[in-house]
């Protein structure tokens, strides 16, 4: 059913050929017309608008003050101005498309104005690729912030801790695990994450390559780390890695290590362990040197307690342990976890 009074099926089939939402307006607002996509996007019927003020119209009544804002368009178009901007429309179940809107007066061949022409075309899907890239911009500038403020971090304390014969050279040691950590995040299928077995071996690399691949084994299951946890937790490997490398299990000691980041247990439980064993006895250290402190603060930084180090001539075991609530994905959850069996890095 359409009203009969004052409808002219032609214009109807007019606003009906094209691509947007449309209206047909008196110069007072009042709705002769509306296209038939604009009207069944909303669930209604010509009946249920004609005759009555455009601004009232269900696309726009959950909104006092879009409701103004038409208003005073239409009353602008009235008086010969046109008027373009944005605004989100009702549809149905209370849905909402992003609208770009404009109203335009219609003049006869006098100049007069008889009508008005409202229309608007559906820009949802710009506005959430819109949505979607700020939120990319405002997540990127956090990482690079956040990059800055770790080597910066890392600069200060090689500077306080190193020789300074050696500092530079240690200073870019750690500045390449970075690099290593944010290669593999950036990497993966699922880009921002990566498991900590991918995480491990691509810190290691470096180590334990060669005749030296057997001396090291993973554990870790399928979940994904954080981005700027997994970055955290590489550094620290790093710098396990390089301790091990200058003094213990990956020196001319001898011996074997075996890391491994459990998933959380029913408490939310998570524990990372670094296991040396040695060939031969190894001394204690006389000194705590940047290694010590970096990993101290970090790991503590991760799971929220401090980790526990046990030192023995023969063993070296470092323990970290607590309830982090950002070291897993939360969603994890892109692949199911199912249990991993130990593995070396390399596999020969």
């Amino acid at each position: 059913m359409v009203p009969k009074e004052g409808f002219d099926l032609r214009v109807h089939q007019l606003l009906n050929q094209t691509i947007a939402f449309a209206a047909l307006l008196e110069p007072d607002g009042t709705v002769k017309d509306v296209s038939d996509n604009a009207l069944s996007a909303a669930g209604l019927s010509l009946e249920d608008v004609h005759g009555s003020p455009f601004w009232e119209g269900y696309w726009f009544a959950y909104d006092a003050a879009l409701q103004e804002r038409l208003r005073l368009a239409i009353q602008a178009a009235s008086a010969g101005a046109t008027s373009r901007f944005d605004y989100a429309a009702r549809i149905v179940d209370d849905g909402r498309l992003h609208i770009d809107f404009q109203i335009a007066p219609i003049r006869d061949a006098d100049g007069k104005i008889v009508e008005l022409l409202a229309s608007g075309f559906d820009v949802t899907e710009r506005e959430q690729s819109k949505a979607r890239l700020e939120l990319a911009l405002r997540d990127a500038d956090h990482r690079i912030k956040n990059i800055f403020t770790t080597v910066r971090a890392m600069a200060r304390m090689t500077k306080h801790f190193a020789p300074p014969e050696t500092a530079f050279d240690e200073f870019l040691a750690r500045f390449e695990a970075l690099v290593a950590a944010h290669r593999v995040l950036s990497s993966t299928s699922h880009s921002g994450y990566t498991t900590f077995r991918e995480l491990a071996d691509a810190i290691l690399k470096p180590y334990v390559q060669d005749a030296a691949a057997d001396r090291c084994t993973i554990i870790g299951g399928d979940r994904m780390l954080v981005r700027d946890k997994a970055k955290l937790l590489a550094l620290c490997l790093h710098e396990l890695a390089t301790n091990a490398a200058k003094y213990g299990a990956l020196s001319a000691v001898g011996g074997k290590i075996t890391l491994s980041l459990s998933d959380p247990d029913v408490d939310g439980s998570i524990a990372f362990i670094w296991e040396e064993n040695f060939d031969t006895p190894v001394p204690s250290p006389t000194k705590i040197g940047f290694g010590t402190k970096f990993l101290e603060m970090s790991l503590h930084d991760i799971f929220d307690d401090p980790p526990k180090l046990e030192r023995g001539s023969r063993k070296l075991t470092l323990t970290a342990s607590g309830r982090p609530t950002d070291l897993y994905e939360n969603l994890n959850d892109f692949h199911p976890p199912r249990p991993q069996p130990a593995h070396p890095r390399h596999r020969g």
